[in-house]
């Protein structure tokens, strides 16, 4: 009971980052004045707000140089920790000897001659505690921030694992018994005639399309190669579904069985590419699909041309995977690590995806 109470504080403060931010920070800097009110007596509230405004403002901009530069780059893509542990004693090093200077400039200059710092050891001594102050503030914030990462990767793996469920129920309802689509579609291939070898040869990659749809992709990932040798069939199909005036290629790299990623990843956008490729007497035709690696990024590209109709230029919601459940479940599996992005004009649309692959 207490968990879920506290699940639910979190996933309510997740929902605003400024308002955790801002909470965070006036609880912060209430602290502060509370255990510090000799220094709110000795300055008087006027130079106390000064004192206060300046100090943190040199401690936020160390902490969010923390969050979103050091981190992002050596933590989030689990880069060498020690170098993020010595780049962090460095910012720390410089926000306290920025504090430390502005805080011995203003005594100097602000109160009566005796009260600025002026031995060493009291140099030494506000150095040393101002720096271990610093760290807490770093601690502080990454720990909170780890904590936020990790409530909401609790909640997309929620989200996930509802996603998954009602496709699994889908499936489920609208399965044929597998083995006798198999069946009829072998009695099917057998009808036809030898000399047809068209047909025999399209009833053959429809029932491998069926087989790794029914069979291969009930697992969270699949070898790249058997995604693309799934796409060439689709492809070869609609070749034969098009007419002489349309323009089809599917390029792709070899040799990529060692390469994992979820099943059906990019079925969704060749699928739309055909649905509203154009069919014009007058025009080149076309659809274009090109899949490449670079190092550890898969780009996949569908280029076609359009139908005359703006409006039925883009993907549809009904008859067809619309782009919101594609970005969606791109957003579910790659979180951060994918990049779509589309283009269309006049007579063209391009869907370009980039994904960070392992």
């Amino acid at each position: 009971m207490g968990k879920n109470w506290l699940n639910k504080i979190f996933e309510s403060l997740m929902q605003s980052r400024i308002r955790l931010h801002v909470l965070f920070w006036i609880s912060v800097i209430a602290g502060h004045i509370v255990v510090q009110p000799y220094l709110l007596q000795k300055l008087g509230w006027s130079l106390f707000l000064v004192v206060i405004a300046i100090k943190f403002l040199v401690i936020i901009l160390m902490v969010y140089a923390n969050l979103y530069i050091l981190m992002p780059r050596f933590i989030a893509r689990e880069r060498k920790t020690g170098t993020y542990l010595l780049l962090l004693v460095i910012v720390n090093l410089f926000f306290t000897a920025l504090w430390f200077a502005f805080d011995y400039y203003f005594y100097l200059y602000t109160l009566n001659p005796g009260d600025e710092i002026r031995d060493m050891s009291d140099h030494i001594y506000f150095y040393s505690s101002q720096l271990i102050s610093n760290f807490w503030y770093l601690g502080s914030t990454a720990a909170l921030q780890f904590a936020r990462r990790y409530f909401t990767n609790q909640l997309t793996m929620k989200e996930t694992s509802i996603a998954k469920l009602e496709t699994e129920i889908k499936y489920l309802v609208a399965q044929i018994n597998p083995h006798f689509l198999f069946n009829a579609i072998n009695t099917i291939y057998v009808q036809v005639d030898r000399q047809n070898v068209d047909a025999r040869e399209t009833i053959t990659k429809f029932s491998e399309m069926l087989r790794y749809q029914l069979y291969e992709c009930n697992v969270a990932k699949v070898s790249l190669d058997k995604e693309i040798a799934y796409i060439q069939n689709y492809v070869d199909i609609q070749k034969l579904r098009k007419s002489e005036r349309h323009r089809v290629s599917f390029i792709h790299p070899l040799n990529t069985e060692n390469i994992y990623l979820p099943p059906l990843l990019f079925i969704g956008l060749v699928e739309n590419a055909f649905k509203f490729v154009s069919n014009d007497k007058n025009r080149d035709n076309y659809v274009l699909i090109e899949m490449r690696l670079n190092e550890n990024k898969l780009f996949f590209k569908v280029e076609n041309t359009v139908l005359g109709n703006p409006a039925l230029n883009s993907f549809s919601e009904s008859g067809g995977i619309g782009l919101s459940n594609i970005k969606r479940r791109l957003e579910l599996q790659f979180k951060d690590k994918h990049e779509l992005t589309v283009e269309s004009g006049k007579d063209y649309f391009v869907v370009n995806l980039q994904l960070e692959i392992e």
